[in-house]
This record gives C-alpha cells, structure tokens and sequence, in this order.
C-alpha cells in the first residue's frame, strides 16, 4: 500500500484481557489528532469508537483484530489516556466514586470514576447508562478501560459521596497520576 494512503499512528502499550483469555501486553495504535477533543487520540476514543474491531501487535510482532465485545478491560498508563486534560479532571462539577467494579470471570477492579452530567443527575447509575462501550477506571498511574457489557455489578465505596462540591473525594485526594 502507499505510503500516501496511510493514517499516521502512535502505539501505546496497553495490558488487554479478552474473554477466557488470561491479560497480555499488546500495542494499541491511537491517531496522532483526535476527532472529538484537541490533543492526541486516547486508547478510550479508539475503544468507543465506531469500529467494531480493533488492531493491535502482540510481543512476536503479529497483527491482531481485537473484537471489542470480548474485551473485558484494557488497562493502560495514566498519561497515555489524557486524564488530566480532560474534561472530567477539570470540572469542577464533577461527580467522583471509589469503587468496585466485577467483571465476567471473577475479574474485580477498584478505582474512581470521575464523569460530568447534568446537577440532579450525577447519580452513579446514571453514569453507567450512558451509551460509550467502555467507562474509564481511574487507579493510580494507570487507567482501566471497562467493556460496561461485561460488567457483573459496580460497588460504590464511598456510598455517602454525591458529587465533588459535596462529600466525594476531590481531585486533590485522587490518586497521584
């Protein structure tokens, strides 16, 4: 194929487990502009994305096709999913949870959730309707993006927590990313 023809692409490393699959590293190719925000293309947007398929390189350099509804999780680093140029960092208004999320398998993750919605409605169910295909895990230095289809249950932690203005933790108390 010509060299014309070819999008440019960045690799970002990411840890992906599929369904019945035990994790393993693999390279995810994210664009060098983003569509739907300034900056560069996070591992989230090519993951809700129209695609239903995904590239990715494993360890002996092979091509994959990754089918995105046997994703259970992908987990990459903090600074390779934007997060503290994004909207829901920056917001002021944003609604914070520590929790639990199980996943088909037995697979359990903790972290936060952090998501702007309308005032009234920063439930965290209303969270978890919301239409993209994976919801970000926030959990230290790294992200843990979440196939919602293969999600068994999600447990608030802090079950007092509303929302950032009132009692959730505020960005000074999330984990350093």
């Amino acid at each position: 194929m010509s060299e014309e023809y070819k999008i440019p692409r960045r690799q970002i490393m990411a840890q992906v487990t599929l369904v019945s699959e035990p994790p393993r590293d693999l390279l995810l190719f994210v664009g060098l502009h983003a569509a739907s925000h300034d900056g560069t293309e996070r591992p989230s947007d090519v993951l809700n994305g129209r695609e239903s398929y995904v590239p990715a390189r494993d360890a002996q350099n092979t091509m994959r096709l990754l089918n995105l509804d046997s994703i259970l999780v992908v987990t990459v680093a903090a600074k390779d999913e934007s997060v503290l140029g994004s909207l829901e960092f920056q917001a002021s208004e944003a609604a914070c949870m520590d929790v639990v999320v199980a996943l088909e398998g037995g697979l359990r993750l903790r972290g936060y959730v952090r998501y702007v919605l309308p005032h009234g409605q920063q439930r965290l169910q209303n969270y978890l309707r919301l239409p993209e295909r994976f919801l970000s895990l926030y959990d230290g230095p790294r992200v843990h993006l979440i196939n919602r289809r293969r999600v068994i249950w999600v447990e608030c932690q802090n079950a007092d927590a509303k929302n950032a203005n009132t009692d959730s933790p505020s960005t000074a108390s999330l984990p350093q990313l």
